[in-house]
């Protein structure tokens, strides 16, 4: 399986610091742009879920805009989810990957069942932003937005989850929350 994928892009990046970070540059390409070259061998099709429909015009893939302004990830999986259509599955991702191992997605969508709403990693915690969702959890998303309950984490217990132990090459910070964090990623590259 393929899977159309959703690279979330519509946040405030507050602990970056100024500036929008996934326009922030990275071996010559902004982090949107760059992410989306680790995922897409893997996807049918790559989606950028942003704030509005025109910050990310210039770009090659295709945007949508949050339904619901300000609800951080898991605004950006109900816009993903809505926009999916017939397909059951979206994956989705943050803009900010450092590292994608090559097996990585290929292990969600190879657990991926006719039964399973969601299949994701989870080592101390879960990796809501590296997951494989159903678009039949949809109606759960929307009563967590309804009831502000805002993270998605909150998502698994309640759902038909397949549960992934990490990778052994899953970086211990798999995206870049802090400008510091990319610029020693630039230091280590």
């Amino acid at each position: 399986m393929q899977p159309d994928a959703y690279i979330l892009a519509g946040g405030k990046s507050l602990r970056f610091g100024e500036g929008d970070k996934a326009l922030a540059m990275l071996d010559g390409q902004t982090l949107l742009e760059r992410t989306a070259g680790l995922i897409r061998p893997q996807c049918r099709s790559i989606t950028y879920v942003a704030e509005s429909l025109s910050r990310y015009k210039g770009f090659s893939d295709s945007v949508i805009a949050d339904r619901l302004p300000a609800l951080g990830p898991l605004g950006g999986i109900d816009a993903a989810l809505r926009h999916q259509g017939n397909e059951p599955w979206a994956f989705i991702c943050p803009c900010d990957l450092g590292y994608v191992g090559p097996a990585w997605l290929q292990s969600l969508t190879q657990h991926a069942t006719p039964e399973s709403d969601a299949v994701v990693f989870r080592g101390e915690r879960f990796e809501p932003l590296f997951t494989l969702y159903h678009r039949r959890i949809l109606p759960l998303v929307e009563e967590h937005i309804h009831e502000q309950k805002l993270a998605p984490h909150h998502l698994f217990p309640k759902i038909n989850s397949v549960i992934l132990p990490l990778p052994p090459n899953w970086p211990t910070e798999p995206s870049f929350n802090t400008r510091e964090s990319l610029e020693a990623f630039k230091d280590k590259a």
